[in-house]
């Protein structure tokens, strides 16, 4: 319990950013984020209903002036990241991604590629594919077309 702080210390320095889901008024989250703060960086809230014992830290942290994250979106655009994830001759790198997402990626191109193709070629059951999938969506490196056929961004 004693190293979480400084675990997180770790973390929030060599992070972009953290982003708080829910946090009580006295949350170790809550010390994370001030971390955080201290070091430079941004800190994003998820809103929470007004009642709610778990959701009264993060909306304090936006009525402080935490930037208000309702979806991935905002995330995105705040830290610019669709401009970080391309190097200046435009190729895509792939350092956001981890191993499945980045060997995924490379199984798709331009031309639509159908969800059990991808399995099949990867090796990765459909369930999981599905997940990596989406998170190469929201991390904008795919796109997915009708018929579950995907394609590279």
């Amino acid at each position: 319990r004693g190293n979480f702080p400084k675990r997180n210390r770790i973390i929030s320095g060599i992070s972009l950013g953290v982003v708080c889901v829910e946090a009580a008024e006295k949350s170790g989250a809550l010390i994370t984020c001030d971390c955080a703060l201290e070091q430079g960086r941004d800190v994003f809230a998820v809103p929470g209903k007004v009642d709610s014992m778990t959701s009264k830290g993060t909306n304090k942290l936006i009525k402080q002036g935490a930037k208000l994250a309702q979806g991935i979106e905002d995330i995105l655009e705040e830290l610019d990241l669709e401009t970080l994830n391309r190097s200046p001759n435009g190729k895509v790198q792939t350092l956001l991604l981890d191993k499945n997402e980045n060997l995924v990626y490379t199984l798709l191109s331009s031309d639509p590629r159908y969800i059990d193709d991808i399995c099949r070629e990867s090796g990765i059951g459909l369930n999981r594919i599905a997940g990596i999938l989406l998170n190469l969506e929201i991390k904008k490196f795919a796109k997915q077309l009708p018929g579950k056929n995907f394609v590279k961004i």
